[in-house]
Order: structure tokens, then sequence, then C-alpha cells
């Protein structure tokens, strides 16, 4: 996918070759309920019950404590191309069958497959989706609980900007999730492309490019937040842009209700650590401002080409962290206005009570910098080249 390509996606027709573009606030339109969901597609009420459904087949496949702590292990067995995995139906549901037809990525813990739903007739489709399975082989229970965990939290969330949860079974020892398939690319690849040589020359319609993402990534972590659930590994690689320039946030693995116990190994940091927020290196499981940091490091890299905090060893990133402040990325490229560094600094604040309070606070902020109607004398500047935004008001 083309940088061109996607900014044009991503930004109005109308507002192309204007000189300050209006960005594109995907999930602006869809407002949200009083349960903090917003009015996108509704997922089927079932995933709930077949999570619980597979749920209590796999803790009879070992012992009856495996699920309880995760430290015994469970055997997983392989998905190939060619399979059919079967959600069974509950409570007298008709069960989904879904036809593997290729691998789409892998990671640490599993695999991503793109399947057909089969309809009821013989060689009917009903959809393509994507099919999230575990590696074969000897897992911790820990493993099988984080993946039942990402279907409890995503099927909460119904946004444009998140990855929709569509069915999740368990087919003869083989947990899976069936997702929404999102044709495009990931944000890491994309940014590879704005930051890749001769992509560097129009600053203000990538200032628009960059920001409309991460507007729309806040939209869709809101929602999240409103239901209790903090992402916990917010990073380029687990948001994608779709076909039509539509950010979606992906991969709840490492997800946590706030009322919820933590899932984890006994002094292991989850997460991808040059995102991970300090209080988390220190062992806490954290809040909602952890996700916040998180996206001020990845707003960080998106606007300089670098990440803030990097070391050749674990330990040295963690350091970093707990007391390593980077520079403004408006100091190292004076071109960002200065009021943007002032916002990703506080979202990299050390101290959680410093940072942003929710991500719609932090939306609200980055749409006044975006928006060409706001006055620049109506934004409050920090006082004593503070790195606190105090406040921002629209006229």
């Amino acid at each position: 996918m083309s940088t061109t390509s996607v900014e044009n996606s991503l930004i109005p027709r109308e507002q192309r070759t204007g000189l300050t573009p209006v960005v594109l606030k995907a999930g602006t339109s869809h407002k949200a309920n009083g349960n903090g969901s917003s009015s996108g597609t509704a997922l089927p009420n079932n995933v709930a019950s077949r999570v619980q459904a597979a749920k209590e087949r796999l803790t009879q496949t070992t012992e009856s404590a495996g699920l309880k702590n995760g430290s015994e292990t469970i055997e997983i067995k392989s998905v190939n191309v060619g399979d059919t995995l079967e959600a069974l139906g509950t409570d007298g549901e008709a069960s989904s069958k879904y036809l593997i037809k290729r691998e789409l990525g892998e990671g640490g813990m599993g695999q991503v497959f793109l399947a057909d739903e089969l309809g009821e007739k013989a060689g009917e489709v009903k959809r393509v989706v994507a099919v999230k399975t575990l590696h074969p082989g000897k897992h911790k229970t820990i493993d099988v609980k984080r993946l039942l965990r990402e279907a409890e939290a995503q099927r909460r969330i119904t946004h444009p900007n998140v990855v929709s949860v569509l069915d999740f079974g368990e087919d003869n020892g083989r947990p899976f999730i069936v997702m929404e398939y999102v044709e495009g690319a990931t944000l890491k690849s994309v940014l590879r492309e704005i930051h890749s040589e001769g992509e560097r020359g129009n600053l203000p319609l990538q200032l628009q490019l960059m920001l409309g993402i991460i507007i729309s990534v806040l939209e869709g972590l809101q929602v999240a937040h409103q239901n209790g659930v903090v992402h916990r590994d917010i990073k380029p690689e687990n948001i994608f842009i779709d076909k039509f320039g539509i950010p979606k946030l992906a991969d709840f693995g490492l997800a946590k209700h706030l009322n919820a116990t933590t899932i984890t190994d006994q002094g292991v940091i989850t997460g991808t650590l040059p995102y991970t927020a300090p209080e988390r290196c220190n062992g806490s499981s954290g809040d909602l401002r952890s996700d916040i940091y998180s996206v001020g490091v990845m707003l960080y890299e998106m606007l300089t080409g670098i990440r803030p905090f990097e070391g050749s060893k674990p330990v040295e990133i963690i350091g970093k962290h707990l007391n390593y402040t980077p520079s403004s990325p408006s100091v190292r490229n004076s071109a960002i206005p200065k009021l943007l560094g002032t916002i990703v600094m506080q979202c990299l604040a050390k101290n959680p009570q410093d940072r942003f309070s929710s991500a719609k606070e932090l939306a609200d902020n980055l749409r006044l910098i975006t928006n060409p109607t706001i006055h620049h004398s109506s934004i409050t500047e920090p006082a004593n080249n503070s790195s606190q935004v105090t406040s921002f008001s629209a006229v």
C-alpha cells in the first residue's frame, strides 16, 4: 500500500488539494450509547455463551486447577490450510463452520488465518473472516486464558475503530477466535513508507494523516475504556488501516478488565517494552492511563521516525521508561507545532496522574491542533515551558 493511497483514503476528496486539509475523524459519526458502546454493527450475542462453553470443554482436557493458576500445560493441536473448524452451538443455536484458506500472519503465541464462514448449502460462503489460533504444541494454560480473555474483552466493544469479534469456538482441542477480516496494512508498514527517503516532503499533509489515525484509534480506545477494558499492548503492529482508510485497533490478548485480576506469569512484564508505561515496568497492572502513555510513545514515533525509549537490552528500555525524559518532538523537528509536542510529552509523563485522564480528552486536544477553524490565540500555551497542557478552548 503506497503512502499516497493511504493519505488519499483518510482525507476527504474535496479537501485533498488544500494547504490545511481537515483530518478525517473516522469514528465521530458513531454516537456512543448509554452503555459506552458505539452504534456500529451489533455483535452476535452468542459469543459470550460460546466462550463459556469452550472454557468448560478445555477445562475438562487438563487438571481441574489448570485454568485457575495458569502454571500447568495443555496440548494444542495444529490448524492447517484446508481444515474446517466448528464453533459448536449453545442453547439450541446452530453451529458455525469455518474453512481455513491461508495463513495471514503469526506471532509469538499464535497464528491468524484467512477463512470462509460456510453456509448451510454446499459451497455457500457467508463471509470472509480472520481466525486466530494458538501455535500447535504444549502451552501453559495461561496462554489459553489469554485467548479466551481476548474474545471476552473484544466482544464488549462495538466500534468502527476496533476489530470486531464475531465468534469463538473450540474444535477438538483447538480454541480459536473469529474476527472481522481487515483488508489493508498495519500502521507499522504505513509509517515505514512515510519516514522513508522521498516521502518527507509534505509535512502538513503527513501531520493530518498521522493525527487522523491517532484520533480514530483514541475513539475506539475510549469505548474500550468505558466498557472497563484496558488494552495494554498498543503499538503500530496492532493497528490496521483497512482498504477504505479506516484505522482499527486489534489484538486484545493482553487486555485487562479494570475490575479483574491480572493474568500473567509471576514477575513477567507483559506487553511490548518500548511502548510499556513506567508503572507497568514497576510491576503494576496499569489502568487506562497506561494506554495513554503507549499512545504517546506511538505518536512520538509517528512524528519523529524514532521511538523515544530504546535500548539493546530489556533492562535498558525499562530504565529509560523509569528515568529518562526524551526531547519533545517539536525540539527534534521545529516544523512540528510546539503545542503538539507538548501534548505528546504530557502523554509520556512518568506519573499517571500527570497524563491526560481519558482517551477522549487526548483526542479532543489533538482535534484542536488539526482544526483550521481554531484561532491560535484561543489555545492556552503552557507557562514556563511546562510539559503540561493546562487547557484548550475553541472559539
